[in-house]
């Protein structure tokens, strides 16, 4: 030790370096080691003061004895604060919440994957999040974030996406070390299983990944192979330089369908379960932001993430004394009788009103059945699938029947890559036979993929013609 001591002084004297009694400290897993240490290097006149825990580069560092978070939390807190900011430029900005994306999360982000983000933690800065966002009291987490954010985007996927990806960063950059990070891969795994709050236990980034996977109930068996949440069987293994994103996708699926059943817990969240189409509340909304009509967006992302409060959800929450409707005192004002029953809404004499009346009697049957479509206006993803995924390779199939017969056939065709909806982006043929000014019409149907060409209308005609019998 003594010679490791001398060694260091000598280097430090060979660089000129000059040291600050104040900043300059040493810290070890062992305290009585580094006293030591710093008592011989004074004897060389370099002072060094004995910490338990030191920020080194923005981060808390404590040489895996125990866990600190102390800088991640100012970090926190001060990403709270400038959240707040944000949201109030909510008032005269389109979209605000991309300031989320360019700095409270580059700034809150900074040093967790390194000391971990508790739950907790996650939790704060996805709060903060909303907060930028434009988040309404009683809202939709999940639904304020998917119409404000890009497409996963929201907090709870990017931090596990981030840890994960330095994980795969460091493995790949050190080989050398593979046999030895395996070692402490394994017993860092024993340590944390073994205790009731794995989290105060985290001092590091193997720690770090190993719980995050857990708590998205992945299994982490090694540093290079997890396997996905039961009851799935898939179990990944990274090759090192192989494309990780396979992987960020499966964890993605992984949050995604968790917060989707948080989400399906929520006021009027019934449909939630299996996730939602944003489409059409996104396009809503950007028309109206383009025609400048504010109050026509902030109503679509009231009604759109339930941060809407019918005098029940009042009564509920014992903030009125009477959950009876004030508009027609006939009834409860729930929210299927605030759209749907209240005899009052033919008094009101909106275009919106009149041109959905056909939908009523409908939606009084299916309004507590799946809430979340009836009373907020999000279409559940099984509901908005095709039957049908467009086919690798063009797909032509005769409608009709029999033998064409032979004479004049005039073929036109439709679809594309820039259909306007890319969830309907399919090719389709029509094919008319006209005989004798009789015209007969025989249907043919083509699907492609989303990679079609800019061509496709005829390309999808001569296809017809190739492939017909």
């Amino acid at each position: 030790m003594g010679v490791a001591a001398v060694t260091i002084a000598e280097g430090f004297q060979e660089l000129h370096l000059t040291f600050s009694r104040k900043k300059s400290i040493i810290v070890s897993s062992a305290k009585d080691f580094a006293k030591r240490i710093a008592a011989m290097l004074k004897e060389h006149g370099y002072h060094l003061i004995v910490a338990d825990e030191v920020r080194d580069l923005g981060i808390d560092t404590t040489c895996g004895k125990t866990r600190s978070t102390r800088v991640l939390k100012s970090r926190i807190t001060k990403g709270t604060k400038r959240a707040k900011r944000v949201r109030v430029l909510a008032s005269f900005t389109k979209n605000p919440a991309k300031l989320f994306s360019t700095n409270l999360w580059p700034v809150s982000k900074y040093g967790a994957t390194v000391t971990g983000l508790s739950p907790s933690m996650q939790k704060q800065i996805r709060t903060f999040a909303t907060a930028a966002a434009g988040g309404r009291q009683g809202h939709c987490a999940t639904t304020t974030l998917a119409l404000q954010l890009a497409k996963d985007k929201d907090p709870a996927i990017l931090y596990p996406i981030s840890v994960v990806s330095d994980w795969l960063a460091f493995w790949d950059s050190q080989p050398q070390l593979h046999q030895e990070l395996r070692r402490s891969w394994h017993f860092i795994r024993a340590r944390l299983r073994g205790t009731q709050v794995p989290w105060r236990d985290v001092r590091g980034p193997i720690g770090t990944c190993i719980q995050v996977l857990s708590d998205l109930k992945w299994v982490p068996w090694h540093p290079d192979q997890w396997r996905e949440p039961e009851p799935s069987p898939l179990a990944w293994g990274y090759v090192s330089g192989a494309s990780p994103f396979p992987l960020f996708q499966a964890i993605t699926d992984t949050v995604h369908s968790q917060l989707c059943a948080t989400a399906s817990r929520h006021f009027l969240g019934k449909g939630y379960e299996h996730g939602v189409d944003m489409t059409v509340a996104k396009k809503l909304t950007r028309k109206a932001e383009k025609l400048g009509d504010q109050a026509t967006v902030g109503l679509i992302r009231t009604v759109a993430t339930a941060s809407f409060w019918p005098r029940q959800r009042k009564f509920d929450c014992g903030l009125v004394h009477s959950p009876l409707c004030t508009r027609c005192g006939r009834q409860p004002e729930t929210s299927k009788h605030r759209y749907w029953e209240c005899e009052a809404n033919d008094l009101i004499g909106h275009d919106a009103i009149t041109n959905s009346e056909y939908l009523r009697n409908e939606a009084l049957r299916l309004a507590d059945t799946c809430p979340v479509y009836w009373l907020r206006g999000l279409q559940p993803i099984p509901a908005a699938e095709l039957a049908a995924p467009p086919p690798e390779d063009d797909d032509l199939r005769f409608v009709g029947g029999g033998i064409w017969s032979s004479g004049t056939y005039y073929v036109d065709g439709s679809g594309g890559t820039f259909a306007s909806d890319p969830r309907l982006r399919r090719c389709g043929i029509g094919i008319v036979k006209l005989r004798y000014f009789r015209c007969t019409t025989t249907r043919l149907t083509m699907g492609c993929s989303d990679r079609c060409l800019a061509s496709a209308r005829p390309r999808t005609a001569l296809s017809s013609t190739r492939s017909s019998p």
